[in-house]
């Protein structure tokens, strides 16, 4: 009988353990937001009829080349869920820098064509990553693997 009364505990000891260590599993990281605006206001430089999916590949983009979040130009919290932010909202100075770059590399992409590689007509020649490369700021100089410019032929 004492071994009856003992495994029983046994087994009752085997349960608790086991609904226990089932409750102390780390908690998971819940899955990212997939959150997109409804509609998009404010948009000064990119084109009226831009779709929310664009502006999510767009703004992407953007976070890639520079290795930034979207707390870098548009007003929220770091870490909270992005249909918290105020993205309409101009108060961050690298918004309108933002801006500027769109400005600059769509110029430069319009009226110099001929001495930039060949590019598609979804992918520009000159984007943010040519001179970012992952940098917040521009990087100042040529990646260890460029070659060297050549000097001018004599003529």
């Amino acid at each position: 009988m004492r071994r009856t009364i003992a495994g029983a505990l046994a087994l009752v000891m085997l349960g608790l353990c086991v609904a226990v260590a089932a409750q102390e599993k780390p908690q998971e990281k819940p899955p990212a937001e997939n959150w997109k605006p409804e509609k998009l206001t404010n948009l000064k430089v990119l084109p009226k009829d831009t779709t929310p999916d664009q502006i999510m590949t767009i703004m992407k983009g953007f976070a890639q080349a520079l290795n930034v979040r979207c707390v870098a130009c548009h007003k929220g919290q770091l870490e909270a869920p992005l249909s918290t932010f105020d993205f309409a909202d101009d108060s961050k100075e690298n918004k309108e820098v933002t801006r500027s770059m769109i400005l600059m590399t769509r110029d430069i992409n319009t009226k110099y064509p001929d001495g930039l590689p060949e590019a598609s007509e979804k992918e520009p020649a000159v984007t943010c990553a040519t001179c970012h490369r992952r940098n917040r700021h521009p990087e100042k100089e040529l990646p260890p693997n460029a070659p060297p410019n050549a000097p001018p032929k004599a003529e």
